[in-house]
């Protein structure tokens, strides 16, 4: 009885805020251990190979991922994230994420952006490259499948964007 009871019904502090749905006794504490040691992870950094190739915008501007920066090409012009353009602070990481990230920056108006979620693995890693830019916002790219790449900003809005932050790989770049 007393081992019965250590196994499934003592409470333990870590998981307290748990106990009001029946998580007690030693396998519940084991379960959240796990569970913290996986959110308190260092994320998983990559390479620029991660996001290679050309990736085009609707509007015709095509984006390119090296180690260094993040450039750009279109008809009104050239330009990139880079330490010269951006100025300090400046920061490119190439860092991989679960699925959630295709949901965490609030893409669930968007048909599209929830067919990509709900059509992606539960168990999928997401290559991302998160940019810092002097005094400009910040900017995610997200490799949400094996031929489309999403642009954030937080200037975008549902008005404004519709689609538009869904850049595809161009054929002739892999």
């Amino acid at each position: 009885m007393p081992t019965f009871l250590l196994v499934v019904g003592v409470p333990h502090q870590t998981n307290r805020g748990d106990w009001r749905n029946g998580e007690l006794g030693a396998a519940a504490f084991l379960r959240d251990v796990a569970r913290d040691k996986t959110a308190n992870a260092k994320p998983t950094m990559l390479t620029a190979d991660s996001l290679r190739g050309e990736w085009r915008a609707t509007d015709g501007t095509v984006f390119t991922f090296t180690p260094a920066c993040v450039s750009w090409q279109s008809s009104s012009g050239n330009g990139e994230h880079s330490p010269a353009a951006c100025g300090q602070p400046f920061a490119l990481h190439y860092i991989q994420h679960d699925r959630e990230i295709l949901q965490d920056y609030g893409i669930t108006w968007s048909l599209h952006a929830n067919a990509v979620y709900a059509s992606t693995a539960a168990d999928a890693r997401i290559p991302t490259a998160e940019i810092a830019c002097g005094k400009f916002e910040p900017v995610l790219f997200v490799r949400a499948s094996a031929t489309e790449v999403w642009r954030w900003t937080s200037s975008l809005d549902l008005e404004s964007i519709n689609n538009s932050f869904v850049l595809r790989l161009n054929s002739d770049s892999e």
